[in-house]
């Protein structure tokens, strides 16, 4: 990861565009971004998928259904 950082900053100081600013994005949202999304969305029932804590998106709506191993959701 090293050999590539230096790879992009090698190309970025041949087309002159240094000094520049290092951004990085994970994909994932934060608790008020994901909040924020709920709100806006305002969905009929959550599912929380692909999350460490489940359980947290019952403060954030009032229909969550936390899905479980091998168990098909019904909605």
């Amino acid at each position: 990861m090293e050999l590539d950082l230096k790879k992009a900053e090698n190309w970025l100081m041949h087309f002159g565009l240094c000094p520049y600013t290092q951004i990085h994005a994970s994909g994932h949202l934060n608790y008020d971004e994901i909040r924020d999304v709920v709100e806006t969305v305002q969905p009929k029932v959550l599912i929380p998928v692909h999350i460490q804590h489940p359980e947290v998106f019952q403060t954030l709506h009032d229909n969550v259904i936390l899905p479980k191993k091998e168990i098909e959701v019904a909605i």
